[in-house]
């Protein structure tokens, strides 16, 4: 009887040790997923930024005179002169998040749109002097405050596109402030 009652007790730690197993290996898995979708999403920040870094570093180079459009600007889109592709033509580059998707921020390059990032939770664009002070968007269409213009400020937050993992979605943000030589004077 002492036997059966040992293999009894034996069996339930045994089943014990055998379910803290499986729960470790289903939190291990979590863990695993949750860090790879956390590395997606900071690898698409990075990507979106070496974008924007290109464009915005490149804001009114060879252009003289207003290098903002200030008819497109406002607090969540951008639009400027200068010649990006250096090709010795003027370019016009825009960034905007699109009228009938909200989370879609799109990239418009003389004319042709491309999206540079869907999930989009947020994306401000604000304009600075050359002495940081912040230049309100409703007077950009002044040309005399449009050409005091020294720095863009650009804030980004977006989500991930896939599936929300344990019911939370993975969130990336960007915020970066540009001086570009093209908007000295």
């Amino acid at each position: 009887m002492m036997t059966a009652l040992d293999i009894v007790g034996s069996l339930f730690l045994f089943g014990i040790f055998a379910l803290n197993v499986f729960n470790l290996n289903g939190v291990l898995l979590d863990s695993t997923v949750e860090a790879n979708v956390w590395v997606i999403a900071q690898s698409d920040r990075n990507s979106i930024s070496e974008t924007l870094d290109h464009d915005f570093l490149k804001v009114g180079y060879r252009k003289g005179g207003v290098k903002i459009d200030t008819i497109q600007c406002s607090g969540s889109a951008v639009a400027w002169y200068g010649d990006v592709d250096r090709n010795g033509t003027l370019d016009t580059v825009s960034y905007y998040l699109r009228a009938d998707d909200s989370t879609r921020l799109e990239r418009r390059f003389n004319g042709s749109a491309m999206t540079v990032r869907t999930g989009v939770t947020r994306f401000t664009v604000t304009y600075q002097d050359s002495v940081g002070n912040t230049i309100p968007v409703a007077s950009l269409p002044s040309q005399a405050l449009a050409l005091n213009v020294r720095g863009i400020g650009v804030h980004l937050e977006f989500t991930n596109t896939g599936q929300a993992l344990n019911g939370s979605q993975t969130e990336a943000y960007f915020e970066r402030y540009y001086f570009p030589r093209g908007l000295r004077p």
